[in-house]
């Protein structure tokens, strides 16, 4: 999948660096990164042997402001268009244009941030965790964190998830929460998901929810009348002899979390905006495709490539490719197949 990034960084050493390094990438394109005359933001990550971060962050006065993205974004060259919510004033900007020209549009709803609410209100897909919805519905911190494995927890978390949904992302037709080790899921506004969704005879969807095929294949479920998807893969002593031919051998250790979450989301959207034709991909932005198996496998190619990331540290090594990734080539490859006439 070909993307454009729209962004901003200073003309210092630290900004040509930033570029340099993203130039590596073939498929991602710079024509949009507007440069500004100052420092670049820099962070510090500390990261302590039981997982505890500490942030030292520099901020910088420069943006992507609105006159730029006015003057050189032409938006009738992209099919989607996915906003992290910083910069604000231009995000917003361009999201109208968005809605105007009948574009689909993601936001990644991190936190509360100036400008985010408009964000939301015209998205077609969010992706949030359960700590924004904990804090957008004025709880106490006692409530924001979800404890793995209690399903009255995790019932209570998405129930905080749908008011959110519904409320702040009225257009959405659909949202993912992230819960940490707790996995993820997935609502949809035209489906309530049941088991009944997932237990369909097909090739397919054996392939897709026999998470006992291969190790590294995260299970989906009907839960709360969401889709879940567990966190991590199962782990390589549970599978069987039968399987050992596709083991995959990275482990489940987490070495760092940083930057995890915009790896699920980029996994996420890749699935949903980058391997389906045009025409699905329309359906999907108007709430017309709420297919489960797509829907799962969204969700597991999201989990793989956020459980990649964390077994290394830093915020991209770790990273899978799809030239080095067999479980991610296989499973694109189903994807299409759904898709094919």
């Amino acid at each position: 999948m070909q993307v454009d990034l729209a962004t901003a960084v200073g003309d210092d050493s630290n900004g040509d660096t930033i570029l340099q390094q993203l130039s590596k990438e073939s498929n991602v394109g710079l024509k949009h990164v507007q440069r500004y005359h100052g420092d670049s933001p820099w962070s510090y990550i500390l990261v302590t042997k039981d997982g505890t971060r500490t942030i030292i962050h520099q901020p910088s006065l420069g943006e992507l402001t609105e006159e730029y993205v006015e003057q050189n974004v032409n938006l009738r060259e992209y099919c989607a268009v996915h906003f992290d919510g910083r910069y604000p004033t231009a995000a917003v900007s361009l999201s109208k244009k968005c809605v105007e020209l009948g574009i689909p549009y993601s936001v990644d709803v991190e936190r509360p941030r100036e400008g985010l609410l408009e964000l939301m209100a015209g998205a077609s897909v969010i992706i949030c965790n359960s700590d924004y919805c904990s804090l957008a519905l004025g709880l106490s911190n006692e409530k924001v964190v979800a404890v793995v494995g209690d399903d009255q927890e995790e019932k209570e978390a998405i129930q905080r998830f749908q008011q959110v949904f519904r409320n702040q992302a009225p257009k959405a037709v659909m949202g993912v929460m992230t819960m940490g080790s707790s996995g993820s899921y997935l609502l949809h506004k035209c489906t309530d998901y049941n088991a009944d969704d997932l237990e369909q005879k097909s090739a397919l969807m054996s392939f897709f929810f026999d998470n006992n095929k291969k190790y590294g294949s995260p299970r989906v479920q009907a839960k709360h009348s969401a889709l879940w998807c567990e966190a991590y893969p199962p782990d390589p002593s549970t599978t069987t002899s039968s399987s050992s031919s596709t083991t995959d051998s990275s482990s489940n250790d987490t070495v760092d979390t940083t930057g995890a979450g915009d790896a699920f989301q980029g996994g996420f959207l890749t699935a949903l905006w980058g391997i389906v034709p045009m025409n699905v991909m329309a359906k999907i932005g108007g709430g017309e495709c709420h297919d489960a198996t797509f829907m799962a496998s969204a969700l597991r190619l999201a989990t793989r490539v956020a459980w990649k990331k964390i077994q290394q540290p830093g915020a991209r090594q770790g990273l899978p490719y799809y030239e080095e990734d067999q479980w991610i080539r296989d499973e694109i490859k189903q994807v299409k197949s759904l898709f094919q006439e």
